[in-house]
């Protein structure tokens, strides 16, 4: 997958399909090599979404709110 510099140039297809990689990250992946990939990943969300939880979005959803890519 692609990363963009900006949140902008997400498809709204294209910005499930990145958040589903916490989820499911490639198979071929192990170990380091996983943590480095959502180390990345999770980088690449703050910075474009610059959002005030950050990564909490992600790992630790309120309650209150539904927790899946599409929610």
């Amino acid at each position: 997958m692609e990363l963009k510099n900006n949140l902008e140039d997400y498809t709204e297809d294209e910005f499930i399909e990145f958040l589903n990689n916490f989820f499911e990250p490639p198979e071929e992946l192990t170990g380091d090599e996983l943590s480095k990939f959502i180390d990345n990943l999770l980088r690449h969300f703050n910075k474009i979404t610059q959002h005030p939880d950050g990564g909490d979005l992600i790992f630790y959803p309120s309650e209150e709110r539904e927790d899946s890519p599409e929610g």
